[in-house]
């Protein structure tokens, strides 16, 4: 299923892909007409040689103004393509298990707010961006992840900007990564359902840090988060406990 918020058609803002059944030969037609009435002299992307089992075709060309794509949902996507998403705010990508590269992730300049669930064959990808010589998503600010490997990756030393991360779900986690600690700019840190985690960092928060919310985790957790400076908003399971 493909979704988009667009009045205007010059002017899609929104494309979410859901339980993706498409072809990459029909999404490459819908947006190349959306696209068209915009860039009539642009020529024809070749619709031939795109499945969605390989790539995500709908952004060749010139750069387009999506401001958000939402990918849900398609074990069978192994690549994205994002090289033309140059005004790109929010990402998200939910339940994509064979996704194993972010294709102009480096060209996202504009990108703010990154969700990655359930996609652990990103982990490699993650991991190879070191040495890559340029800056990656310096603009943004909020991080909501399930697996915490990413903030072990080179791609953490990227994250001057980061304003607000979120743990989700991330049940196999013991101890909070130390890097959170090397977070310049982070104000906000949210951990929900994460049974596993005991304490916090032993090199401590952030000192930027200016709230802490934790939700549905270990009695532990919560008790040494309440002993926390009183400076610090902390909320626990939905209370603001000082």
């Amino acid at each position: 299923m493909v979704a988009g918020n667009c009045n205007d058609r010059p002017s899609l803002q929104e494309l979410k892909i859901k339980n993706c059944g498409i072809t990459g030969k029909w999404l490459s037609q819908m947006l190349q007409h959306v696209q068209g009435v915009q860039n009539r002299n642009d020529g024809q992307a070749n619709e031939n040689d795109y499945s969605l089992e390989t790539t995500l075709p709908c952004f060749l060309g010139k750069p387009i103004r999506l401001k958000k794509i939402v990918v849900e949902e398609s074990p069978s996507l192994k690549f994205l393509q994002l090289k033309s998403c140059t005004a790109l705010e929010h990402l998200k990508i939910q339940g994509c298990a064979s996704l194993a590269t972010l294709e102009g992730l480096q060209f996202l300049l504009a990108l703010r707010h990154l969700e990655v669930y359930r996609c652990p064959s990103l982990l490699p990808y993650w991991e190879s961006l070191s040495g890559q010589g340029y800056d990656l998503c310096p603009r943004l600010e909020r991080l909501n992840i399930d697996d915490p490997f990413i903030l072990y990756t080179s791609f953490c030393k990227h994250l001057t900007s980061l304003q607000e991360l979120r743990f989700w779900f991330c049940t196999n986690l013991i101890d909070l990564p130390t890097a959170l600690h090397s977070l310049p700019s982070l104000k906000r840190l949210e951990i929900c359902s994460c049974w596993s985690i005991a304490r916090l960092p032993e090199k401590g928060l952030p000192p930027s840090l200016e709230e802490l919310d934790i939700d549905d985790c270990k009695e532990e957790l919560a008790q040494q988060c309440r002993t926390l400076p009183s400076t610090l908003k902390v909320k626990i399971d939905g209370t603001y406990v000082n």
